[in-house]
């Protein structure tokens, strides 16, 4: 170790290069004293992608913060989930996952990990790596899924069993995360902070865009491919925009990425006076600070109403194949839920009305019915 101890239990300490409190008064490990602040705990969390899901996560993550203070918090995730996460604040290792990490993660030693993600790699590292405490889902000598402490067990019967422990739960997805993790649930919200960069980005296109004084309404047209039935009638954002630029003087603004650059076409094909497109080619961070312009923002249950959550929007939900108790907007919203026997199902593929040739949940949300929610919202 040399003629002193590096204070490797600090979080300020490196090993590559000088550290913070170095560059303020020179202080090195051996005459530091002022600015040594050891580990009490260190915490790994894995959640690696689904952007919405990482953005609901980052509750727990500063409830983890909140109880474990003096701790390390480090989040395992994606690449793709990266810009949601940078700039978060109750994280302070953030770490990207890839085949290698693997090879580091397992030389180290952690007070407790948390994983959250149902991927069966990631579920093996987590059963392989040193922690007191595990949480969350691991892989059995079966090469399956299990959870691996009673807090995530309710959460996993309910996801094998879609019909039934599915449609009874009355609990939010936060509420199944702090679970799983065994902490209390206080109702806390979702972390996400935009850079300087990406508001700059977004109040230049005000400047050129929008109409100082004026309320703007945005809609966010799309979903996954994954699940399209996810999305409300493209003839129904037509009806309404028409009827809000008749009864109102509002800004409109569409959203969307590239999958929808058809649907959104095809809505501003004859209301190229009534709506700003924002394009569908933005990066993610330059679509979250667009989607910050707006004031109430219409979505279905897709990444873009995450992200309006999080930046604490008035948000009009709509709701058909998916469960929208397990939605919290936190008494910010409303949540348009269609009228059909069939809900939750999560249908990947063609919808069984369709295939009848019946309305389905999305059709029977009604023009009038949206009109309304924003009138209340506004």
């Amino acid at each position: 170790m040399g003629s002193y101890d590096w204070k490797f239990d600090c979080r300020h300490f490196d090993g590559y290069r000088p550290c913070k409190p170095y560059h303020l008064d020179r202080s090195t490990c051996d005459n530091c004293n002022d600015h040594y602040d050891p580990i009490k705990e260190r915490i790994l969390l894995i959640k690696l992608d689904a952007l919405g899901d990482v953005l609901r996560t980052t509750p727990l993550a500063h409830a983890l913060k909140v109880k474990y203070s003096e701790s390390q918090l480090t989040w395992l995730t994606k690449d793709i989930s990266y810009p949601l996460l940078k700039n978060n604040l109750d994280i302070d290792r953030l770490l990207i996952y890839k085949p290698d990490i693997s090879d580091r993660l397992m030389l180290e030693n952690f007070d407790m990990i948390i994983n959250l993600d149902k991927n069966h790699d990631v579920a093996a590292l987590t059963s392989l790596l040193k922690a007191d405490k595990k949480f969350g889902y691991g892989i059995n000598s079966y090469g399956h899924l299990y959870p691996m402490n009673r807090g995530a067990e309710y959460h996993f019967d309910i996801c094998l069993d879609d019909f039934g422990k599915g449609i009874q739960n009355e609990k939010t997805a936060q509420e199944l995360i702090f679970d799983t993790a065994e902490i209390p649930y206080n109702r806390e919200e979702y972390v996400f902070n935009l850079g300087k960069e990406e508001l700059e980005f977004a109040n230049n296109f005000s400047n050129q865009h929008l109409k100082r004084g004026l309320k703007t309404i945005g809609i966010n047209s799309g979903s996954s491919p994954r699940y399209p039935h996810k999305r409300w009638i493209v003839d129904g954002y037509k009806l309404l925009i028409k009827k809000l630029k008749e009864e109102m003087d509002v800004n409109i603004l569409l959203y969307g990425g590239p999958e929808q650059a058809e649907i959104n076409k095809s809505i501003k094909s004859s209301l190229e006076d009534k709506i700003i497109d924002t394009g569908t080619n933005n990066e993610l961070l330059e679509f979250a600070a667009l989607l910050n312009l707006s004031d109430i923002i219409l979505t279905g249950d897709t990444s873009g109403m995450h992200l309006a959550i999080a930046l604490k929007k008035k948000v009009i939900a709509f709701f058909g194949p998916t469960r929208a108790h397990e939605i919290d907007l936190y008494n910010r919203g409303k949540k348009l839920v269609g009228n059909v026997e069939c809900l939750g199902c999560y249908e990947e593929f063609q919808c069984i009305k369709d295939a009848a040739n019946l309305p389905n949940c999305m059709q029977t949300i009604s023009v009038d019915e949206v009109y309304k929610a924003i009138k209340e919202l506004l």
